[in-house]
């Protein structure tokens, strides 16, 4: 296990520190990631690493071409109106299978090792989305302290990307 160190993210707010805040667990497993091949319609399975966190976080990180991959399948009208800029997608969880998937596509699916936590109300399936940003892209369930963490990693990123750019100006 990797843990990386990092400072809170919303102490000054008046929030109580959860441990998300300061801690946050690398697991680096193996997952698929299933397609179905133009040609034949075969189903094509691929094992690829990504990192998951503990059991009871419900984040995920994959490779950067996983995420392209996923952003490519979804040529949607109804995906691009809602997410216009394309840095993130929608995706389904679905906890019986651990797999997530764009929504009304069967593939491709991502399917990772272990359940993520579920919804309290015994629903089968959470919205998530996929975050395509950085040098992995992530995948938090909605509503969940991980997916105001790749929220906030993600609204840093773009401000350190602003200053980086003033910065070559020079």
């Amino acid at each position: 296990m990797i843990a990386k160190r990092l400072l809170p993210l919303r102490r000054s707010l008046g929030k109580p520190e959860s441990r998300n805040s300061w801690l946050r667990p690398f697991h680096h497993v193996s997952g698929e990631f299933v397609t179905r091949d133009p040609g034949s319609l075969r189903l094509v399975a691929e094992v690829i690493p990504m990192i998951v966190g503990e059991p009871e976080e419900a984040y995920v990180m994959v490779p950067t071409a996983i995420g392209q991959a996923m952003q490519a399948a979804c040529g949607d009208d109804k995906l691009t109106r809602k997410y216009p800029t394309m840095d993130r997608i929608p995706l389904i969880f679905h906890h019986k299978t651990s797999h997530f998937a764009l929504p009304n596509l069967l593939y491709p699916r991502l399917i990772v090792p272990q359940d993520l936590r579920g919804p309290e109300d015994g629903n089968a399936t959470s919205p998530a989305t996929l975050w395509l940003f950085g040098t992995t892209h992530s995948i938090a369930l909605d509503e969940t302290a991980d997916a105001e963490f790749v929220q906030e990693s993600y609204e840093s990123h773009l401000q350190l990307e602003r200053v980086s750019e003033n910065l070559k100006d020079r």
